[in-house]
This record gives C-alpha cells, sequence and structure tokens, in this order.
C-alpha cells in the first residue's frame, strides 16, 4: 500500500456500514480469514478488520500514521491475535465450578 492511508466502507459484525481512514499496519492470516491490522483516523490502538467485509477502498495521497516502534511479528507474539508463543512460560491454572455450572449446558441431567 506503499505506506499510504485508504479510506474504507467496512460492514462491522452489527451489519452498521462504517467509512474509515485506515492506516495500515499489515496482513495476518488466521485460519481461513485474512485480517488488516490497522489504525483508523489519529488513534494508536491497533485493531483487527477481516478483509471480506470491506465494502469499498479508496487510496489517499497522505502517508499512513505508524504507531511508534510498532512491529508487526512483535504485535501477534505478544498476543494480539491470541496465537500461543510456544516459547512462552507455561501457566498452571486451576479452577473450581459448581456441578451445574461444570455440566455442559449448565444444568445437570
Amino acid at each position: 500500500m506503499e505506506d499510504r492511508q485508504f479510506r474504507g466502507r467496512y460492514q462491522r459484525r452489527d451489519g452498521d456500514v462504517a467509512e474509515y481512514d485506515f492506516h495500515p499496519l499489515g496482513l495476518v492470516f488466521r485460519e481461513s480469514v485474512v485480517y488488516l491490522v490497522a489504525t483508523v483516523w489519529d488513534y494508536q490502538d491497533p485493531r483487527h478488520y477481516a478483509l471480506h467485509r470491506f465494502e469499498q477502498c479508496e487510496l489517499k495521497a497522505e502517508r499512513s500514521n505508524r504507531p511508534p516502534g510498532f512491529k508487526l511479528d512483535a504485535y501477534v507474539q505478544a498476543g494480539g491475535f491470541d496465537y500461543v508463543d510456544p516459547q512462552a512460560p507455561k501457566m498452571r491454572l486451576r479452577v473450581r465450578f459448581d456441578a451445574a455450572t461444570a455440566h455442559p449446558c449448565g444444568r445437570r441431567r
């Protein structure tokens, strides 16, 4: 994208269509879905946008604003897409549930 912004019409999960000025940071392939990682307008927090939800895009002349020090690989490894880093330290978790909560569908048979 030549490090440029684009204006896009994006259909959100709730079905509404909104128009944003996107600052692309990279693409992530997760299972069968391709996500654009980008910031919008002047915000610095990266968000995920499924490519199949874009209805229209128009490349703008303005340069894209990348958050200082942003690296896509580091973002993903830090949990940006809930991917598990196999090198990360493991954590043991113990939980307690009552019988109704622990049973599928929340009730005992």
